[in-house]
């Protein structure tokens, strides 16, 4: 029966080591706990961001040509959503039964909200150079995003902000953006303001998209603590994605270790076995 056990455990550990040699070095797995972690810090930055809506965290792949969003990388406030049947224009951004889902397919770079905000954030600390000494004309207008005078804030910023806040329903009516239809249903949706804040941790690259509702107060989106605390929670978001990785390699490891482990543990009691030691006398 030991001798048995001993073979069942050899063929288990076997199998372990084979499906780990064929598993791709660059392959990002991904458990329940992956999946709970990356929830739970998606949600408790919109649970706590002034004006949040949606929180969505986008993340782009290994060949750095589309951006994602993982299943567990998004958050809706229960708040605002609470009395709807499942059929609103926030339901069409999240809720798949809806007859009218607008699937959060991978886009490109400069696509969609999280595509527009991925590209300023490559650009963003030239922006903010080029900005903060020319922030108001003379006349106290607001500087857009590229510089051009407008009569409403179209892009909130400031010197000491770190956070560009963009008005939705703006880009979705420029005509230079490229069409994207759940940009669109954003502003059907009754989102006024999104911000972008994007990560780069280890491997990993990623943005974290905030959009609030279109009465949010200019002012309290724009407070250094709220700003401050929109950083923190999309670092803690991005290191959360990150973790995946690293984590599943060393898991992966430690397994491997123990199949050695069990090797070496075998071979010490098959040969001890020949040489006539009893079980009885190995186990005392």
């Amino acid at each position: 029966n030991i001798q048995q056990s001993l073979h069942e455990s050899w063929e288990i550990a076997s199998q372990a080591s084979h499906q780990m040699n064929d598993a791709p070095i660059d392959m990002v797995q991904a458990d329940a706990f992956d999946d709970l972690l990356l929830k739970r810090a998606v949600t408790d930055a919109g649970q706590w961001a002034y004006g949040a809506v949606i929180v969505e965290v986008w993340v782009m792949n290994t060949n750095h040509t589309k951006l994602f969003r993982p299943d567990s990388g998004w958050f809706m406030d229960p708040i605002v959503h609470r009395g709807c049947e499942g059929y609103c224009n926030l339901c069409r951004l999240t809720n798949p039964k809806h007859p009218d889902y607008l699937d959060p397919v991978p886009l490109s770079p400069g696509v969609g909200l999280p595509g527009i905000l991925w590209n300023e954030s490559i650009t963003n600390t030239r922006f903010r150079r080029t900005v903060s000494s020319t922030m108001h004309d003379s006349r106290n207008k607001d500087i857009g995003i590229h510089g051009q005078v407008t009569n409403r804030a179209k892009n909130i910023t400031a010197g000491k902000c770190r956070v560009a806040w963009r008005d939705i329903e703006y880009l979705a009516l420029d005509p230079d953006q490229p069409p994207n239809r759940r940009l669109k249903g954003l502003v059907e949706a009754g989102l006024g303001w999104g911000a972008g804040i994007s990560f780069d941790i280890g491997d990993r690259q990623g943005i974290v998209v905030f959009m609030t509702r279109k009465c949010a107060h200019v002012k309290k989106l724009r407070t250094l603590d709220n700003e401050a605390y929109l950083i923190s929670a999309s670092n803690l978001i991005g290191s959360a994605w990150s973790l995946r990785g690293p984590r599943h390699r060393v898991i992966m490891e430690r397994r491997r270790q123990r199949c050695v482990l069990l090797r070496r543990i075998r071979a010490k009691l098959l040969s001890q076995l020949r040489s006539g030691v009893t079980i009885e006398e190995i186990i005392l």
